[in-house]
């Protein structure tokens, strides 16, 4: 189930990612969170 597991977890960061966007306007936060969420293994 490894690659279930794997679509999930980036399906889950793009969320967050896009929910971080959407509520914080300010480009350096939205691109800080994003970065910061492709490096973190979840």
């Amino acid at each position: 189930m490894p690659d279930v597991l794997s679509d999930l977890h980036i399906v889950l960061r793009w969320l967050l990612c896009h929910a971080v966007r959407t509520v914080y306007s300010d480009f350096t936060v939205r691109k800080q969170t994003c970065d910061l969420m492709k490096g973190e293994p979840f």
